[in-house]
Formats: C-alpha cells, structure tokens, sequence
C-alpha cells in the first residue's frame, strides 16, 4: 500500500466522495452512468448522515486524491445510537485495486468502530463479489449472518 494514506472524511472531501460513490453504485447496478437526479440523492444522504453523525468514513488517498472509502453508520433506536455499525459502502478505484487499499480500509474501518465503542458490525456483500466473501470474510472472521438470492449479511462482533 505504498504512497497511500487512509485519513477520516472531512466535509471538504464532500464532492469527491460523491463522485466516488456514484462510480460504486455504477459498478454494483452494472450501469454506464448515475442521472444527475440520483447524484443529488447520493450528495443529500451523504451530506444527512454526516450532519445527524450517524455516517463516518475513512478515506484512502494518494497524493491528494481520493482512491477509495469505507462509509458506515451507527445504528440507531428511538434516536439513541446502539453499539452497531453498518458499514455501508466500501470502494476502491479499479486502476488502484490489487494494492490491498480495500483490506486496509477493512480493517481500520474494523478497529475504529471498536475504539468508538461499537460491539458489532454488520455489512451486505453481493453474493457475485467472490473475491471478498471468499477471501476478507474469512479473513476478518466475518459470520454469514442472513442470506437471500442476491445479497448476503454477515456480522462480526468486535
């Protein structure tokens, strides 16, 4: 993972995160290209999450450029927030795959939540993403925790 730094989401990396998570929603819902509308969408969540503190994210940088992210909120009832995370997207640029940026946000993402308290993390990972449910999940000690046709959950207590 040379030259690359994983830093926390400042509001200034707004734009850039959108941007980001617009290429991972193309790449999960195999489109050529995200309507200005959904973008819009895209920014207002992002912009609430972080607003309510409900999101955080860790970003992976090279020279100043978002590479790639981990975006996760807490969990919360009755607006209390619990001791569970999601973690709700996690990308890595294609042209900076294979530099192992994804399991070091993985893992930051993992160890951050425990310092911030949490007890458990939940993630959804597309049953055709074989390389991570192969692989991190294994890795990370992950447990499949629900599974449909297209997705399944898994849960790790921290």
């Amino acid at each position: 993972m040379s030259n690359y730094k994983i830093c926390k989401f400042k509001e200034e990396n707004l734009e850039d995160l959108v941007s980001l998570s617009s290429e991972f929603f193309k790449e999960q819902y195999k489109k050529n290209h995200i309507p200005l509308i959904e973008q819009n969408r895209i920014k207002n969540d992002l912009e609430n999450g972080f607003k309510k503190r409900l999101y955080e994210c860790l970003l992976a940088k090279k020279e100043d450029k978002i590479v790639g992210y981990s975006l996760f909120e807490y969990k919360q009832k009755n607006h209390k927030i619990l001791k569970i995370a999601n973690i709700l997207e996690s990308y890595v640029l294609p042209e900076h795959r294979g530099n192992l940026i994804g399991l070091n946000l993985l893992a930051l993402t993992l160890r951050y939540l425990k310092l911030r308290g949490c007890k458990s993390v939940f993630a959804e990972i597309k049953n055709d993403n074989k390389k991570v449910l192969f692989k991190d999940i294994k890795f990370f000690k992950f447990n499949v925790y629900k599974t449909d046709k297209d997705y399944i959950l898994i849960k790790k207590k921290l």
